[in-house]
């Protein structure tokens, strides 16, 4: 008798213990859901890694997103636009530094300069070091050049010469980017309506760009080795593109030429 007493209380607690798992779980669905809305909103930035010698794909980049109304001031680091850049007061390198804590996502347009800038090789190594995801537009070099760690990308579009863009791979880019940034993504027309646009405004001023020289400050011009020469060589492209040093001296008949890309 005393056990059927006891039953109201038992069914008591039990509901009690019930309600409180129930709690649990609504809790534990509402912190999953409050990470994922902070986890969206520290995705919201793309960093676009470049040289400044080739700011030009950096722009066109930028116009494609601006065609598709992306609102590029809150959305992109680009160090070589004023509207993307560091405010005033923040030391450039800090503002980087601080970025790559964040959630970014990272744009390598990888070219020979790319390879020959510091800065550009720092932020290989700290999007390497705090494992962020990335796609490589490529400019002037092959795609087996590319070194690690940014040798394993999302994708690659090769955009040297953006008149014979690949547009399929470069839509496929778009839409990666605007995923990556918790944008919608429109139709393919739009998105490519958008890229030609872009090759429109920046076709021009990319044939117009300076062949590419080694600008490393530490980079010394060697002596040419030829004997009774040693006069200093200096960097010229050969008949196949190639940059190297060569000789000075227009009696020198004998020098090697250096391959330097």
């Amino acid at each position: 008798m005393k056990f059927l007493s006891t039953l109201p209380e038992t069914r008591r607690i039990l509901n009690n213990r019930l309600e409180q798992h129930e709690m649990d779980i609504v809790m534990e669905e509402n912190f999953q859901f409050y990470r994922t809305v902070q986890s969206m909103e520290n995705t919201r930035r793309v960093l676009i890694s470049h040289s400044r010698q080739y700011k030009v794909y950096g722009d066109f980049v930028v116009k494609i997103f601006e065609n598709l109304n992306i609102d590029i001031t809150k959305l992109f680091i680009y160090t070589s636009d004023n509207r993307m850049t560091a405010p005033n007061d923040v030391e450039i390198f800090d503002y980087l530094k601080d970025s790559f804590r964040e959630n970014i996502y990272v744009i390598y347009i990888i070219s020979k300069y790319f390879y020959d800038s510091n800065p550009c090789i720092l932020e290989t190594g700290a999007a390497w070091a705090t494992n962020k995801n990335y796609s490589n537009l490529i400019v002037d070099i092959e795609p087996n050049e590319i070194d690690k760690p940014i040798d394993a990308p999302d994708i690659s579009v090769r955009i040297g010469d953006i008149e014979k863009i690949d547009l399929e791979s470069m839509i496929k880019f778009v839409r990666i980017v605007l995923g990556k940034i918790n944008c919608p993504s429109p139709s393919d027309l739009i998105i490519r309506n958008a890229i030609d646009q872009a090759v429109t405004v920046y076709s021009e001023l990319i044939k117009k760009l300076k062949a590419f020289k080694p600008i490393r400050k530490y980079q010394a011009h060697p002596l040419c080795k030829a004997r009774n020469c040693n006069q200093p060589m200096d960097l010229v492209h050969d008949e196949k593109g190639n940059v190297i040093y060569r000789c000075t001296n227009p009696l020198c008949s004998i020098c090697n030429d250096v391959k330097i890309y």
